[in-house]
């Protein structure tokens, strides 16, 4: 049974000669994240003014909406692979982030479809929609591993393998309430809690999911 304990060590192993990769992605994606955003505030203020139309700021948020989700996507998703690298303890360069445009329609498609699959069990109940968000949540790393699926292929995936671990995933998270906490009053703890968390996050893909398709790979072979 591997513990959060154990899931947190291998992360700071992963981390252990690497937390300079591992801060400094963050600080780069939190500034690359602040100049669009503040491009695009000017672009809103350019669009807008002088009119105070409800249907033109609709449309032009629309836009903000897709054109940051455009650029957005694929930097969350490059981090989330660089710390995989990071907790397989393999070479992760920072250009690691920004390999994922390559991959940027499959990348695309996947994030869209799991938006709306999540939107549309949580019009049931909010229940419902939380479940298969974590059913979910392992679609990027699967996709780093079997870039073959396609992304409906790679979200079922995800999915089937998470079939009683969605509450292991949940007691993970909650296990960083503490660092939320800090963070909430101490910015800067951010630039090691983010690392950290999400080298866990990998270690769980990692000793949960790929680790048990190993097994049952190995078991149908034989």
């Amino acid at each position: 049974m591997i513990s959060n304990q154990d899931l947190k060590k291998k992360a700071l192993d992963g981390l252990a000669n690497n937390w300079g990769k591992g801060v400094g992605s963050g600080i780069l994606l939190y500034v690359i994240i602040i100049f669009i955003a503040l491009v695009l505030h000017v672009f809103i203020l350019l669009l807008t003014y002088p009119t105070e139309e409800d249907l033109a700021l609709l449309i032009t948020m629309g836009i903000v909406y897709i054109i940051c989700y455009t650029f957005f996507m694929p930097l969350f998703v490059g981090t989330s692979w660089m710390y995989l690298h990071l907790v397989r303890q393999e070479h992760a360069p920072f250009s690691l982030m920004f390999t994922t445009f390559r991959f940027f329609p499959k990348l695309f498609t996947t994030g869209l479809l799991k938006m709306v699959l999540v939107a549309l069990w949580s019009l049931l109940l909010i229940i419902p929609g939380i479940l298969r968000y974590y059913s979910y949540s392992q679609t990027i790393y699967i996709l780093k591993d079997e870039p073959d699926l396609s992304a409906m292929e790679a979200i079922n995936e995800s999915k089937r393998r998470m079939e009683g671990k969605r509450g292991k995933l949940f007691l993970m998270q909650s296990s960083f309430i503490g660092w939320y906490l800090l963070g909430s009053f101490t910015t800067i703890s951010h630039l090691w809690s983010y690392p950290y968390y999400k080298t866990t996050r990998a270690g769980f893909y990692e000793s949960y999911i790929k680790r048990e398709n190993l097994i049952e790979a190995e078991v149908q072979s034989r």
